[in-house]
């Protein structure tokens, strides 16, 4: 697969979609990562349909910290990191 680049987004095509690395860590959509992005990270990981109900304008893919096309457990410590860090690089 090939993915697709322009000034404002990266995509790269997983199982969930497109992954866009210029908002991963930020699961309320608001641009910032921080502490109100902690219930959405959760329920995207618990429940992802419960999440796409509730943040219907958010990228699910922001919650795949690690980038390997899952959004699962090990997507919990990049997270952290992105949080720590004030967003993810």
């Amino acid at each position: 697969m090939v993915g697709w680049l322009s000034q404002y987004n990266r995509c790269w095509p997983t199982r969930y979609g497109c992954i866009s690395t210029v908002n991963r860590g930020d699961l309320n959509c608001d641009g910032l990562v921080n502490a109100y992005d902690i219930d959405g990270f959760v329920l995207a990981i618990t429940d992802p349909i419960a999440y796409s109900a509730l943040f219907r304008e958010c990228n699910i893919n922001n919650a795949d910290g690690n980038g390997d096309g899952w959004i699962n457990s090990f997507d919990i410590d990049p997270f952290v990191a992105c949080l720590v860090n004030n967003g993810c690089s």
